[in-house]
């Protein structure tokens, strides 16, 4: 399990290549960042 700092895709995506779960909690609490859940989604489903 990996978590904290992660703000973009790219970077969940780098730690799901080696991690069983990635935690991304606070970045989505604003409601501009919501809108980006489903390229982060995507990210890590294309790293494993």
């Amino acid at each position: 399990i990996v978590g904290g700092g992660i703000r973009s895709p790219q970077q969940a995506a780098e730690r799901a290549r080696w991690a069983d779960a990635v935690v991304v909690g606070n970045f989505f609490e604003g409601e501009q960042n919501l809108a980006l859940l489903g390229e982060f989604v995507d990210a890590v489903h294309s790293a494993r």
